[in-house]
């Protein structure tokens, strides 16, 4: 054949003239089949013992190890994208290696930039901003969860602030508490009568002196606890008594229940409350008011050595 433009290779053709193979024109060098129902297979053997590597459909969708791509590019099995070397000037303008990861780069919708990759990068993994070089969410080579290209502290946890502000590393939540939680013993007894109420305060041991600390929770940051009380209470002769416990926070009513002791009967009353901190000291009481029925008394000692008392315990975590 000629030089020039024209075709050069025909594998198959029609009475028409038109003819599918290999050519070359000038746009390129093409391999092309007769219709778009029809795809070129790439492999080795022979046709009846035919190994196939790889496949292009007549909708250009591309198949490795697959014979039914659906997707531009199809991949059965692993797929690897290696590193490269670029050669850039150096000083002296001598061409020098410069290593660039391997990466899935994803364009934005201008089809001009290349905002974001995924990439592994000298053991950090995860998505950069391609304009800095910043890892915005991934994992550093020891394996600590990366944000907006900072891992956070020890002990900071990461905190999600809504759908329009980007999430942050916050501190967790630590408490002054011994163990992981305080238990309080009542200070002085609650004596209820027709109308009244009183309340209980507690210290951070039992009461012998008279000149115990009061038990203060210590909370760095807004959490949630957990208020449990036994409180030893008496009812008097010939009916039941009925009374509300408000469980206090710094004087304010965080929670409202009722109970009933039986007449002539001493009980101890337990019951438990999740209740939510802000930041800052807080000093937990019960506040007791009578409802009907007989008078009550609780005692922060009864004569079998009993002690009515509460334990505070942080939830491990940061609630807002």
């Amino acid at each position: 054949l000629p030089d020039g433009y024209g075709k050069k290779i025909s594998f198959w053709g029609d009475a028409n003239g038109a003819h599918y193979g290999m050519g070359v024109d000038e746009n390129g060098w093409k391999i092309f089949s007769d219709a778009s129902f029809t795809y070129i297979v790439f492999g080795t053997g022979s046709s009846s013992a035919f190994t196939e590597f790889m496949r292009i459909n007549g909708s250009g969708q591309v198949g490795l190890g697959t014979t039914s791509p659906q997707y531009n590019l199809d991949v059965a099995g692993n797929m690897r994208i290696s590193s490269y070397s670029d050669l850039v000037r150096n000083q002296f303008n001598q061409p020098a290696p410069q290593y660039v990861p391997g990466a899935l780069y994803l364009n934005g919708q201008d089809n001009t930039t290349t905002p974001a990759r995924l990439s592994l990068n000298n053991g950090w993994f995860g998505w950069y901003r391609n304009s800095d070089n910043r890892l915005l969410f991934g994992f550093n080579p020891s394996g600590a969860m990366v944000l907006n290209g900072s891992t956070g502290t020890a002990g900071q946890v990461l905190m999600s602030r809504g759908f329009v502000v980007a999430p942050a590393w916050e501190n967790d939540v630590l408490a002054d508490m011994y163990a992981n939680q305080q238990v309080g013993w009542a200070a002085n007894p609650a004596f209820l009568n027709d109308g009244s109420f009183q309340q209980i305060s507690f210290v951070n041991s039992k009461p012998i002196f008279g000149s115990e600390s009061p038990l203060v929770i210590s909370i760095n940051s807004a959490t949630k606890v957990l208020v449990k009380w036994d409180l030893v209470g008496s009812a008097a002769c010939c009916a039941p008594g009925f009374f509300q416990l408000n469980v206090m926070d710094n004087g304010a009513v965080k929670r409202s229940l009722r109970y009933t002791i039986a007449a002539d009967q001493t009980n101890t009353i337990s019951g438990s409350t999740l209740i939510t901190m802000a930041a800052g000291d807080h000093n937990i009481s019960l506040q007791l008011a009578k409802i009907s029925g007989s008078n009550l008394v609780f005692t922060s000692d009864n004569p079998n050595g009993i002690f009515s008392m509460i334990t505070v315990s942080r939830i491990t975590g940061k609630v807002l």
